[in-house]
């Protein structure tokens, strides 16, 4: 079951972001699959600004490294998405 759930996600994150493949899909394919990507990045991140939060009240530096993490992940996938968009 585990690597039926890994194929289909290496399946769905490479066609999403393989520059081959996308001229082979259609263009709703593509924006669907780049809507779910998108959707599951800030999902990531979302969730580590709030373990970052909910950490804060056990450990402070714990909490400011999740926060930290989740920026700058953030800050990375927008950069790589605002590039992937612009070619």
């Amino acid at each position: 079951m585990e690597s039926i759930i890994e194929m289909v996600l290496d399946l769905l994150f490479e066609s999403a972001s393989d520059e081959n493949v996308r001229h082979l899909l259609p263009k709703p394919v593509r924006i669907v699959l780049f809507t779910i990507v998108v959707m599951v990045n800030i999902g990531i991140v979302l969730g580590l600004i709030a373990l970052g939060i909910i950490l804060m009240k056990d450990s402070i530096a714990g909490g400011i490294i999740c926060i930290v993490t989740g920026v700058l992940l953030g800050i990375g996938s927008a950069v790589k998405w605002i590039k992937a968009v612009r070619k």
